[in-house]
């Protein structure tokens, strides 16, 4: 599987996941299932969320007291490079407005 930029103007995610080999990014939608596509960096989950760059690695770490057991775990992309699964940050927001009622 590779990462590859994903330069579409309709869509705000960065990278794409797709099979290797392939030109263009993956479908969301193939043979019924749903495969996620969409990676999200820090400032996209921030915008996403409206959380600080901190506080969402605070949610993050255990040790915390802002830790949230159910916030979507980073991907390791490099040395110094993380993203996130855009599907798995909007399920995360759709629960927190779930709760509010």
């Amino acid at each position: 599987m590779n990462i590859e930029p994903y330069r579409s103007t309709a869509q705000p995610c960065q990278y794409s996941i797709s099979k290797q080999g392939e030109n263009r990014p993956s479908q969301p939608y193939r043979q019924g299932r749903f495969t996620p596509n969409c990676m999200l960096r820090i400032n996209d989950v921030k915008t996403r969320t409206g959380l600080s760059r901190s506080t969402i690695y605070s949610k993050l770490d255990p040790k915390s007291s802002a830790y949230d057991p159910t916030f979507p775990k980073q991907i390791k992309l490099g040395v110094r490079a993380v993203a996130w699964l855009e599907e798995e940050i909007d399920t995360w927001l759709q629960q927190q407005v779930m709760m509010r009622h």
